[in-house]
């Protein structure tokens, strides 16, 4: 009969374990799937700003060379005008 019991006790054992690491298991990729999640969310912000940042710098520069252009073109105009 101790056998027996041991048998029966082992199975619960087994099973109660078997229960627990699953219950475990699903917690923890639950928490995975999670932090993954915000992770996404977090380099998309990420993405979004820095586009946003690169279009200021765009159109910082491109102000920038117009204004250098205007003030070339006005610079070689009165540099003609000295030399004629």
């Amino acid at each position: 009969m101790k056998l027996q019991e041991f048998t029966t006790e082992l199975r619960n054992i087994l099973g109660e374990f078997q229960t627990d690491t699953k219950s475990v298991l699903e917690d923890v990729a639950s928490e995975i799937n999670r932090a993954v999640e915000q992770s996404l969310q977090g380099m998309e912000q990420q993405r979004t700003i820095f586009k946003e940042n690169a279009d200021e710098v765009t159109l910082f520069w491109d102000s920038r060379q117009k204004r250098n252009r205007k003030y070339a073109k006005k610079f070689f105009l009165k540099v003609n005008l000295l030399i004629d």
